[in-house]
């Protein structure tokens, strides 16, 4: 394996230990192990933007799984698919650091993670990642024909030649215009069917919430913000006071 793949996939395992370090607020430290993993979670990353290939990560199950109740603040261990949502919010987030440090290129996660899924036959290279004093969390990734050099300095690629089919980040641009809708939810309660059936004109429902607390700001579902209601040019408006963190996006994709 050549420097400049190992400087790359060096950056990609510190930038994933300042993920978890962010997620769990504790002590995280990372260094290379001649301990091979276990693979059971699998997520594939992709590289393009000047350079092309892709990165396999594969963790363990069981520290995994408990790094997941961790990050979610859970008292017993979390679904299956709550772990799976977390492997991919970590890489991702893990991703965005990379390539805030390197220029011209993007590297993005490729596909879901997957549970017992398959590494490459190559050797790859393992790293440990310790949080706190009691978890130690072995990974293990593979070069799969990058072809880059991610150093800092490195220039912003050449369009790509006509014809060529563009990878996921080139193809980005593509979906940023796509309108999703936003919400915004003052609060909410259960209602018996009885109770609703007798709402009318001059009906008042108890949101059970104080007119000071913040709203809520919802993106397919998904709470992403926090805010207070001003009037702006005689509409209603909101000003964003909070941006929901990784760690409580993560718990309600598992809800």
């Amino acid at each position: 394996m050549e420097p400049r793949d190992v400087s790359l996939i060096e950056m990609f395992v510190e930038e994933l230990g300042n993920v978890v370090r962010a997620l769990v607020d504790t002590d995280v430290a990372v260094r290379p192990v001649g301990t091979a993993v276990k693979p059971h979670w699998v997520i594939r990353l992709d590289m393009n933007g000047g350079a092309t290939g892709s990165v396999t990560l594969a963790l363990p199950e069981a520290e995994t799984l408990e790094l997941a109740r961790r990050i979610m603040g859970f008292d017993s261990a979390p679904p299956p698919e709550a772990v799976a949502d977390t492997v991919q919010e970590l890489a991702a987030q893990a991703c965005g650091g990379v390539n805030q440090r390197i220029v011209g290129k993007r590297l993005a996660v490729g596909d879901s993670a997957r549970a017992n899924g398959v590494v490459p036959i190559t050797d790859g290279q393992h790293f440990g990642i310790a949080v706190g004093a009691d978890l130690l969390i072995v990974c293990g990734l593979w070069d799969q024909a990058v072809a880059s050099d991610a150093r800092p300095a490195a220039p912003a690629p050449a369009p790509p030649p006509a014809g060529r089919t563009k990878g996921p980040g080139e193809n980005l641009e593509l979906i940023l215009d796509i309108e999703l809708p936003l919400t915004v939810r003052f609060g909410c309660t259960e209602m018996t069917l009885q109770a609703l059936t007798r709402l009318g004109p001059g009906s008042v429902i108890d949101l059970d919430r104080s007119p000071d607390d913040p709203v809520e700001m919802l993106v397919n579902g998904t709470m992403v913000a926090r805010g207070e209601v001003v009037v702006v040019g005689g509409n209603y408006g909101v000003r964003i006071t909070e941006v929901v963190s990784p760690a409580d996006r993560i718990r309600s994709f598992a809800q």
